[in-house]
């Protein structure tokens, strides 16, 4: 362990989600896979797949394991920002809880209903951290599409475990 606590940013290969919004057209430029919400796009997202706006849809960010972790910081663009146009159109995260796994902390968040970078962050009380889930507790509706979209989220934390900055990168 490191004899401080050091913030870095983490990467993951594997976001689960409770749902995503799949069509018929063009499938493979033109889904809303989970993934989309890490890959620093703006113009892609994940956009649940949901019959309503999105309240109760989840998604779970898998992590390399992490010991004596102090801090979590996401980075969220909530809402579609491919365009103003569709940001306003689509349904946004206005309440969400974030759960810290394995200990099962929870923590709830208002977002602001803007096109712009937001920032949560969140002084954990358990020190492992190995995943964490962000539920979507409510929405603000969208003017054309009940579906709600994220299309960026940059995950931080601040913990004493050595770090391969290599392994994260690649993943």
């Amino acid at each position: 362990l490191l004899p401080e606590g050091v913030e870095r940013r983490l990467y993951t290969d594997r976001v689960e989600a409770s749902s995503f919004l799949w069509v018929n057209y063009n499938r493979f430029q033109e889904n809303y896979h989970p993934n989309y919400i890490l890959d620093g796009d703006p113009r892609t997202a994940w956009i649940e797949g949901a019959d309503d706006n999105g309240i109760g849809e989840w998604l779970r960010f898998n992590l390399s394991p992490l010991k004596k972790v102090s801090r979590l910081r996401l980075r969220v663009q909530n809402g579609y920002h491919k365009t103003e146009k569709l940001f306003k159109q689509n349904a946004r995260v206005a309440k969400l809880e974030l759960k810290a796994l394995p200990g099962g902390e929870t923590k709830t968040f208002d977002l602001e209903d803007l096109m712009d970078w937001q920032e949560l962050v969140w002084e954990l009380e358990k020190d492992e951290l190995e995943a964490f889930e962000l539920k979507v507790l409510g929405a603000a509706k969208g003017t054309k599409y009940k579906d709600l979209a994220i299309s960026d989220i940059e995950i931080f934390v601040t913990a004493r475990t050595k770090e391969n900055p290599a392994f994260e990168k690649k993943k």
